[in-house]
């Protein structure tokens, strides 16, 4: 091979490799199997799409889901990518949890409100503040109670401002666990600090909780990968400059939509001499644009079940519309008229089956019959003519009863020849 088409295949092998498949899912899509992940809900049902788990639905509140891996991290550099999206009324109380701890069990579908003693990590998402919401993290060394603190807002080692609810689209929460530990959202620094360092050997976990207020908590993916994630970091402190200024020529094109990966600076080829920064930026470059591909096509797919749907209900509405122009009703009225249509024709749907059916029972009845008749008939002709005539011989009953009915009639006649003779006038000599 070629040397620019063994970097090629070398920079494949390395961009798949860093993802960790037994600590990711939605990188392929969703499926109700969702290998080396345990899902539960509390009070309702988990909704699985194409794209999507709907951990708790928009009705009915005070429901609780969790998504937690079977597998423990194995690695202490690693970037975890999680997209979720929030609708509900803006006064909704529900959080949403991303868990990286030591014990899982204790854990369960509890929220950082309402559990007891822990190991790790987490993120909480939540209306804190009153500013339309918060991202914070919080670390435990299992030796505090969180349901039993008062103040719980006070461990808080890092927070930030973020906008999550009814956005329309997913959000892209970061953490990077690399030379400290670093959380953006939406690719942009939420907070990070070079202090915490999480070790290996913990589970990662995702929990959900609303109130009485429900909250639509989806999920789309969650993404592990050894390492630093290049594609989109931001760096802090002596770096942030330097990264800066390199990107100042840049192109923007993708800045303009949300959601998308910061491009990487454009390097002259003359300045990259040495061969293992050739590989370095043939890789970093791939990999860009192996997550960029894979998220259009996500998103196409989520745009095309969407448009699928919107579809087949404006569809549904313009039914109902002409029906309310040609009637004169309400579409409502028109709507729940539709609806006891299909319900009865549903019915004679049934009727008719059901007719069938008696009609096939009753010829299977007559064929029955029909053949009991012709064995009989047939078993007839084959037995023996003293076997048939003794069959159909007179019976002696009969007989007696004819004898028996001759006599009766005898004795009767002679009562009555008997009551006329004494009836009659005596004559006298």
């Amino acid at each position: 091979l070629s040397q620019p088409l063994a970097y090629l295949l070398l920079a494949k092998l390395a961009a798949a490799g860093d993802l960790i498949e037994n600590l990711s899912f939605g990188h392929h899509g969703i499926n109700r199997e969702m290998p080396g992940w345990r899902p539960t809900a509390i009070n309702h049902e988990l909704q699985y799409y194409s794209d999507r788990i709907i951990l708790t639905p928009p009705y009915p509140g005070g429901t609780r889901a969790s998504l937690w891996s079977d597998n423990k991290s194995s690695t202490t550099a690693w970037t975890a990518e999680f997209q979720f999206r929030v609708n509900g009324q803006e006064s909704g109380g529900g959080n949403l949890q991303l868990w990286y701890t030591k014990e899982k069990e204790i854990i369960g579908t509890n929220s950082a409100f309402t559990v007891g003693h822990f190991d790790g990590l987490v993120l909480v998402i939540d209306q804190y503040g009153g500013q339309g919401g918060s991202i914070r993290g919080f670390l435990n060394d299992g030796e505090h109670s969180f349901k039993s603190e008062h103040q719980l807002e006070s461990l808080a080692f890092g927070h930030c401002t973020y906008h999550y609810r009814n956005l329309g689209r997913p959000s892209k929460l970061k953490v990077s666990n690399h030379n400290g530990l670093t959380v953006t959202v939406d690719d942009q620094i939420c907070f990070s600090t070079p202090e915490i360092q999480m070790p290996s050997g913990y589970y990662f976990g995702v929990t959900a909780t609303t109130t009485d207020t429900p909250d639509s908590f989806e999920v789309f993916k969650l993404e592990n990968q050894q390492g630093k994630y290049h594609v989109g970091d931001h760096h802090t402190g002596g770096h942030h400059s330097e990264d800066h200024h390199a990107s100042e020529s840049a192109p923007h094109h993708l800045d303009d939509f949300p959601g998308s990966p910061e491009v990487l600076p454009d390097v002259d080829a003359d300045t990259i001499t040495k061969e293992g920064e050739q590989f370095a930026d043939l890789h970093n470059r791939l990999q860009g644009m192996t997550h960029l591909v894979a998220n259009m096509y996500v998103d196409l797919r989520a745009l095309r079940e969407g448009q699928k749907e919107h579809h087949e209900a404006q569809m549904e509405h313009m039914q109902n519309i002409q029906g309310s122009r040609e009637t004169g009703l309400p579409v409502e009225t028109v709507n729940t008229i539709n609806r006891l249509s299909e319900r009865l024709a549903n019915i004679e749907r049934m009727m008719e089956t059901a007719q069938r059916d008696r009609e096939n029972a009753r010829n299977a009845v007559a064929r029955l019959q029909s053949a009991v008749d012709q064995m009989h008939g047939g078993i007839s002709e084959h037995l023996p003519e003293k076997i048939v005539v003794r069959t159909s011989a007179p019976k002696m009953t009969l007989f007696l009863f004819i004898i028996l009915g001759a006599q009766a009639v005898l004795v009767a006649a002679y009562v009555v020849y008997k009551r006329r003779r004494n009836g009659m006038p005596k004559k006298y000599l």
